[in-house]
């Protein structure tokens, strides 16, 4: 579930503000990046025990440090996400606001 209901929430926020707009990209970016993100880290930590967890951190650094920077490029991408819908939506009211 958590694998699609967040960036449906988005899309059904944005949806309900401008129906007649497309998706920002900047949705599509974050939630790509949250998902190699994701799977970078899954493909990295396997059901081992602690002692061979800690040894693939220190052997195997790169995929590591690959899989952080994904997320904090996820993390970044959210953050415009939700200033570019925000500022979409302010601008909306504004526009309501001054029509009636």
């Amino acid at each position: 579930m958590n694998l699609w209901i967040p960036r449906g929430v988005v899309a059904d926020v944005h949806r309900s503000v401008f129906p007649e707009r497309r998706l920002p990209a900047v949705v599509n970016w974050w939630w790509g990046l949250w998902l190699a993100g994701l799977a970078g880290g899954v493909g990295i930590v396997h059901a081992d025990d602690t002692d061979e967890i800690i040894a693939r951190a220190y052997s195997e650094v790169l995929p590591l440090v690959a899989a952080d920077l994904v997320i904090v490029a996820a993390a970044g991408a959210a953050a415009l996400m939700v200033h570019t819908l925000t500022t979409a939506q302010r601008r909306r009211m504004d526009e309501l606001t001054q029509g009636a």
